[in-house]
């Protein structure tokens, strides 16, 4: 008798308890993960959660001059492709996408959030990656960068090119006082993963529709 209970008390009950458990475990597990995507779980590749790219730039509008109502115009939101940035002297067209997410780099130029759009007469800050557009290391002091939006088209002109590293272009300021563009990228041109330098493409505004 006593011999029974040892075995129920150090080999049954130990077992049940675990079985138990197991089930409990299981259960609630696929409870949980019965909406989720076991590929992406197993998958050796980062998980993307950044919203998929969005548009509003449905057509081209053909007017340079003049002004435009801000009414009018529909502003874009994180992860929006909202105009066209073109480089016709080194053969550069992309996407201009209202975000700087790796989102909306993979798709074309992203531009910081935090600048202004074409028009508005402030600082237009816009990146793209180096291996995915290496022909701004061509673009030349004269070039005119031009940007197509739904409400009208922009030019402006490259005035300086520069190579800073963190601690200078970390202190450019985005002003609200003069219309100009800002293209960065990483430095050296072939050079990946987190690099400290950036090239500078400073380019005056031109031409194109103010916003009212």
């Amino acid at each position: 008798m006593i011999k029974i209970q040892k075995i129920w008390k150090f080999i049954v009950y130990p077992v049940v308890i675990a079985t138990i458990n197991f089930l409990l475990i299981y259960l609630i597990t696929k409870y949980y993960l019965s909406g989720i995507d076991v590929e992406s779980i197993l998958s050796d590749k980062a998980l993307d959660f950044e919203p998929s790219i969005s548009s509003i730039f449905n057509e081209e509008s053909e007017v340079e001059t003049g002004k435009v109502e801000k009414n009018n115009i529909e502003f874009p939101k994180a992860n929006t492709e909202y105009g066209k940035i073109e480089i016709e002297s080194v053969s550069m067209s992309a996407s201009l996408i209202f975000g700087d997410t790796q989102e909306a780099l993979k798709q074309g130029v992203g531009q910081y959030n935090g600048s202004y759009i074409p028009g508005y007469g402030g600082t237009i800050l816009v990146t793209g990656h180096n291996y995915i557009f290496p022909q701004v290391e061509n673009i030349k002091i004269g070039d005119v960068i031009k940007i197509t939006t739904s409400y009208g088209v922009y030019k402006y002109k490259v005035s300086d090119l520069k190579v800073l590293d963190k601690d200078e272009y970390s202190s450019i300021q985005i002003s609200d006082k003069q219309e100009k563009l800002i293209y960065y990228t990483c430095y050296p041109f072939t050079s990946f993963g987190d690099i400290s330098t950036r090239y500078f493409v400073f380019a005056d505004y031109i031409s194109g529709p103010q916003i009212k």
